[in-house]
């Protein structure tokens, strides 16, 4: 006779399993390569002022896909939420991208690898896209570990 496993401890398992995920990472990786702009000549609106603000091509599920918890930050028990600023041109490509809020090197380092590989549909004013800022967090936690 089999005993059957709770689901509850299959769902403990498999977010345990994600969380100790981690990218297979040089120790001499390099800064993440950032397209930039000169923001003199555009127009970029605040999120407040869009009528639907930018959105990742595919969701959150996405960028969570994307994510993998950095060898060294892992190490060292480095967590928290990690914010990106960016703008979000009219074609949907991003650029500017900056930390608005570090955690640690390794997590910045991952977060904005992650952001700068996404894909976007451009924020929305008056039915046209248009050039916008845009803000991502990115929480890094490792659950379980003391």
């Amino acid at each position: 006779m089999s005993k059957k496993v709770p689901f509850f401890y299959l769902f403990i398992a498999v977010v345990l399993f994600i969380a100790c995920s981690t990218s297979k990472e040089s120790a001499d990786k390099g800064p993440v390569k950032i397209r930039h702009v000169n923001t003199d000549s555009l127009t970029i609106f605040k999120e407040s002022e869009l009528d639907k603000r930018a959105q990742i091509k595919g969701g959150f599920s996405t960028l969570a896909n994307k994510i993998q918890y950095p060898e060294q930050a892992r190490k060292v028990h480095a967590h928290g939420t990690v914010i990106v600023k960016l703008i979000v041109l009219e074609t949907g490509e991003t650029a500017n991208l900056k930390i608005k809020k570090s955690v640690q090197d390794d997590l910045d380092r991952e977060a904005l690898t992650v952001v700068n590989q996404l894909s976007f549909k451009a924020g929305i004013k008056n039915e046209k896209a248009v050039n916008s800022y845009r803000t991502i967090k990115i929480s890094f936690g490792l659950q379980g570990f003391q």
